[in-house]
């Protein structure tokens, strides 16, 4: 639903520099008058002739509608006054708002997608699958491992996804993104985790993916774990014993560890031969945790496109 919605929203990964970002968002306006909310997906400083992303201020001189800039790695967005002040008070609090830059990091981040998610109506989210389920169609791609429980109301969009397995042509096998397995188990779904609930770091360009040592350009910084080591482990338990397959984002160093040793307890607690668990991303793999995850016969899905990707280059990355 998250790929359909932001297909159907503004895209500026092109944009050049700012001048070019408010033309964007201008035209946009005029051409989706009814829209309460505008929200893009692209933003990154390595594409725009700034080099730098824009905070609350500059946003406010684009436009007065309110507006909502997602970056190119989904896992932080910025937005203008008009915006910010539609947010709850759950959202504005959270320690991963910041106030200065209207940008929203970390669990404030997931939060904010939450609530404006909420804002889409059902017959948008109808029509996003089913222009999604095309755009799919025409580039070949027929099986598809949509990760779903993004703020939708009463998650919507993994029921939405139930009934598109069976009406539209792909087959879907659903990931929920939760921790609460009971929900999985009364929709009967085999399958648990993915990103957002179940990311247990940030990632490279948000420089939250959460690190052994520190980033070189910040030692102060070695990222952000959103859990405990207990917390996973109880999760992964649960819907190990459940029989579920397990899904959970690690970037990191410290979060892949922090993974194998929760994949580590579950199959300890409840040896299965072929839960197929999942690590996504895993981008930063010692040998020892290599030779681990393949002592648990884990799967690695790794996003090699993304090197590469304009939005974040290999330069960035190796610096």
């Amino acid at each position: 639903e998250s790929f359909a919605f932001f297909r159907s929203t503004l895209d500026v990964r092109h944009v050049r520099n700012f001048a070019e970002l408010a033309d964007a968002v201008h035209a946009y306006e005029q051409s989706h008058p009814r829209d309460k909310v505008i929200l893009g997906f692209g933003l990154s400083a390595h594409t725009v002739e700034e080099r730098q992303l824009p905070d609350r201020n500059r946003l406010d001189q684009i436009t007065t509608t309110p507006l909502c800039l997602v970056k190119y790695d989904g896992h932080a967005s910025v937005g203008n006054s008009a915006l910010i002040n539609k947010m709850p008070a759950a959202v504005l609090n959270d320690p991963g708002f910041d106030k200065d830059t209207g940008w929203f990091y970390l669990n404030a981040f997931y939060r904010a997608v939450n609530y404006i998610s909420q804002s889409v109506s059902l017959p948008a989210l109808f029509r996003n699958l089913l222009a999604g389920s095309d755009y799919l169609a025409r580039h070949g791609i027929a099986l598809v491992h949509p990760a779903e429980g993004v703020g939708f109301p009463l998650d919507l969009d993994v029921d939405f996804m139930r009934l598109a397995n069976r009406g539209l042509p792909q087959t879907f096998r659903i990931f929920f993104q939760t921790m609460d397995v009971k929900k999985v188990l009364r929709r009967k779904l085999p399958r648990i985790g993915g990103c957002f609930t179940t990311a247990l770091d940030g990632c490279f360009g948000s420089e939250d993916a959460a690190l052994k040592e520190p980033y070189t350009n910040n030692p102060k910084n070695r990222g952000t774990l959103f859990y405990t080591q207990e917390e996973v482990n109880n999760f992964a338990i649960q819907a190990n014993r459940a029989g579920l397959q397990i899904a959970m984002h690690a970037i990191g160093d410290a979060a892949i560890d922090q993974a194998l040793t929760a994949y580590e307890a579950a199959l300890k607690d409840f040896p299965r031969t072929d839960h197929r668990h999942i690590i996504i991303h895993a981008d930063l793999m010692s040998e020892a945790a290599i030779e681990r995850a393949a002592r648990l016969n884990l799967c690695i899905p790794l996003q090699t496109p993304f090197l590469y990707w304009r939005q974040e280059p290999v330069e960035y990355l190796e610096s």
